[in-house]
């Protein structure tokens, strides 16, 4: 038996041995690194997207809310002024009649909510609305939606107004949403913006 040749053997198989761990070593990290960067970027899409939704909504409202008027009922232009949601009346499809409009928070999902006035005299049935989510991953812990009246910034006392007060007083309305896809591994979003009730103002 050639000795010189069993050893060459012997060094061959060590050698694939360990060429072998190095190969599933580098395949395991790479794994491991693409499993990471992918799940970042998922991360970075979806929550991009979730802030250009969360923004599309912002202006949406911000147009709306601004158009506010009496209703075809001849009801108050601002109906409704909780933390979590906002209802007034406005024509916004522009079809020369006064919409029934409300955005309302549930759960993690904002939503929209449309009542057109039907029968004469003009009447707006709640169970006639139509409702869509608008936005999600929303993750408010404070509100959504806070109300302020004339003398804002200047009275810093009486705002923002308290639950009792809104309806009749609010000039503007402050809307924040907070929006994360994926809390606790990326750091929220907040979005805002204030709407002047132009149609509201008495100065």
């Amino acid at each position: 038996m050639d000795i010189n040749q069993n050893k060459r053997a012997g060094f061959g198989l060590v050698e694939m041995m360990v060429s072998t761990f190095v190969f599933v070593l580098v395949v395991a990290t790479a794994a491991v690194m693409f499993t990471y960067f992918w799940r970042n970027y998922n991360f970075s899409f979806d929550e991009g997207r979730t802030v250009a939704t969360a923004q599309y909504v912002m202006d949406r409202i911000n147009a709306e809310a601004r158009e506010m008027q009496v209703s075809e009922a001849g009801g108050y232009p601002l109906m409704r002024a909780d933390d979590n949601e906002v209802g007034f009346f406005a024509d916004v499809d522009n079809d020369g009649v006064v919409e029934q409009v409300r955005y309302f928070l549930s759960g993690s999902e904002l939503l929209r909510g449309v009542v057109e006035p039907t029968g004469e005299p003009p009447t707006y049935d709640p169970g006639q609305e139509s409702v869509k989510v608008v936005a999600e991953n929303i993750r408010n812990s404070t509100p959504v939606f806070y109300y302020y009246n004339e003398s804002w910034p200047g009275d810093l006392v009486n705002n923002p107004l308290a639950v009792g007060s809104r309806l009749t007083q609010t000039r503007l309305v402050k809307v924040e949403l907070v929006v994360n896809t994926s809390p606790g591994n990326i750091d929220d979003f907040k979005i805002d913006t204030e709407i002047m009730l132009r149609n509201l103002k008495t100065n």
